[in-house]
């Protein structure tokens, strides 16, 4: 009995119009939406490719370590194109990219010219918006006049006249309605991949493809919800046009209102410091540092002998008065390297607090926005695809941990041959390159493990799923006691 009602149910959407409606939004978007997203991908890796060769010809090329020490001349370490953002934007709209690391200063995105205003413009759309809005209306399309729709055209009380439980007629409807809604949508997801596959530049690992496999199923899952709310609604309304209204409405505030509501609900719930106020404890830490450094190096020279301008009149290159200036610059250069350090140590005490509350107040945003399925499904979608805000954190902790080993690298090779050059008096001054003990650190990120990921995605994929089930248990319910005159 079961299969002959789903049978029925899918026969009747394969002949309406909304079936065919459904294939070919589903169809054109998401063909366009990964062709376009590739075609961005392969110019990112292309320019990526520019950056980290001249980054690596720069540092392959420096003959000492006073550019990255004394000047601070940043290193552009390129962010890794992530092919995952074929699929999915994420929080940020541009992929790859670099950050200017220094030994001076804090970290700085390394910013590209846009080579067309209209591409910001109009961004293309990706597998979250596509299935979050675009494919969440479909379902209510397809779930608004499931039972209500039927009463009004007087076949519901005809099929409940046979003896057939209602509960396998509701069943019934629901997977009819969600196997004609859900099929289209694979199979176009499936042609899609099939595209991103055949282009040469863009390739995904084995963990990659199985993220997607999953963000895939977290699609499946959230349309589950959302078209039960729709057949539930059907079933709690008389009228197909009264269902639509509502289901409309419910559409505007779980799919656009709450997510966006959510981050300044929780900003005016968990306030922080602003970025400016926390520029300003920077900078005075830095110049209390900067200032005591200064006068330590100023008791020193006026213990060993030099003035404010010592430098003006000195007898250059002649011995042993040289010892002299060498002395001194190894005590500023170690003075500086220790100068840099506590700056570093004072701008991370600055910043603990306000990452734990940025960090309390994302997770506040988080739970406010579960509210919506569809906030559920970007925030694992997201994060699964490496482009959430986990990423980005956890993407700025190494970052900072590799500017804090290159800031001790290059203070301490400036130290190291400062003694090479007091040594060799002027002369045979030794190339850096060939007496370093080892090479300039490179950053290479490190992923998480699966199991992060799977962490990450188990508490909205278990909250859509709940709700798929909760509202499909109330549509039961209510069903049960329909009036179907």
């Amino acid at each position: 009995m079961l299969g002959s009602l789903i049978k029925k149910e899918i026969l009747e959407h394969l002949m309406s119009l909304r079936f065919a409606i459904a294939c070919v939004l589903c169809l054109v978007v998401i063909l366009c939406s990964v062709f376009v997203r590739a075609r961005d991908f392969v110019q990112v890796l292309d320019d990526q490719r520019q950056e980290t060769k001249m980054a690596n010809q720069w540092l392959d090329d420096l003959r000492e370590p006073w550019a990255l020490g004394w000047s601070g001349r940043p290193i552009a370490v390129p962010r890794l194109a992530n092919p995952m953002k074929v699929f999915v934007r994420g929080v940020r709209s541009d992929n790859g990219g670099a950050v200017n690391v220094s030994t001076r200063t804090r970290l700085e995105p390394s910013y590209r010219p846009v080579s067309s205003p209209a591409v910001v413009l109009f961004p293309p759309i990706d597998l979250v918006t596509f299935v979050g809005v675009i494919l969440s209306l479909m379902a209510l399309v397809f779930g608004y006049d499931a039972v209500c729709g039927e009463k009004e055209r007087g076949t519901l009380r005809l099929m409940l006249s046979y003896s057939v439980p209602r509960r396998t007629v509701l069943l019934a409807k629901w997977i009819g309605g969600y196997v004609t809604l859900i099929v289209p949508f694979l199979l176009a997801a499936a042609v899609g991949i099939v595209v991103v596959m055949i282009q040469p530049d863009v390739s995904l690992d084995g963990g990659q493809w199985a993220r997607l496999g999953a963000i895939l199923g977290l699609a499946t899952v959230y349309v589950a919800a959302v078209y039960s709310l729709a057949v539930y609604v059907s079933v709690l309304t008389r009228k197909a046009a009264t269902s639509v209204m509502v289901l409309l409405s419910l559409w505007v505030v779980l799919v656009l209102v709450v997510p966006n509501l959510a981050p300044h609900a929780s900003g005016v719930l968990h306030p922080i410091p602003t970025a400016g106020e926390m520029e300003k404890q920077r900078e005075a830490a830095r110049k209390e540092i900067d200032q005591r450094t200064r006068a330590l190096t100023k008791a020193w020279d006026e213990q060993n002998g030099f003035g404010d301008k010592w430098w003006e009149g000195f007898p250059w290159g002649k011995w042993p008065e040289m010892e002299r200036v060498y002395a001194r610059w190894i005590f500023q250069t170690d003075m500086n390297s220790k100068a840099r350090a506590e700056t570093f140590e004072a701008w991370e005490r600055i910043d603990a607090p306000r990452r734990r509350q940025l960090d309390q107040q994302v997770t506040l945003t988080r739970w406010i926005g579960r509210v919506s399925p569809f906030s559920c499904f970007a925030y694992a979608s997201t994060e699964l695809a490496d482009a959430g805000v986990l990423y980005d954190r956890r993407l700025d902790d190494q970052l900072r941990a590799y500017q804090r080993d290159l800031t001790a690298y290059a203070w301490r090779e400036c130290l190291f041959m400062e003694h090479k050059g007091l040594e060799a008096r002027d002369k045979d001054y030794p190339d850096w390159r060939k007496v370093r003990e080892a090479g300039i650190p490179r950053f290479a990120y490190v992923p998480p493990a699966a199991g992060d990921y799977l962490r990450v995605a188990a508490i909205d994929g278990g909250i859509l799923a709940g709700m798929a089930v909760l509202f499909f248990f109330l549509a039961t319910v209510t069903f049960l006691r329909y009036d179907v005159r």
